[in-house]
């Protein structure tokens, strides 16, 4: 269940970006977040066994 966490983290590394940038510049940054948002619904629907394979096989690899 803290895999999908670990896939949103990306994201928030962008967050830095935001402070170097102007304000206007940052808004794109936030344009990103609800997608994030969005697939978080996305993963809880699916049980998280569905989920463990794939991280198992990115491992493996």
């Amino acid at each position: 269940e803290a895999a999908p966490a670990e896939e949103a983290a990306p994201a928030e590394e962008a967050a830095p970006a935001e402070e170097a940038a102007p304000a206007e510049e940052a808004a794109p940054a936030k344009e990103a977040a609800p997608a994030e948002e969005a697939a978080a619904p996305a993963e809880e629907a699916a049980p998280a066994e569905e989920a463990a394979p794939a991280e198992e096989e990115a491992k493996s690899e």
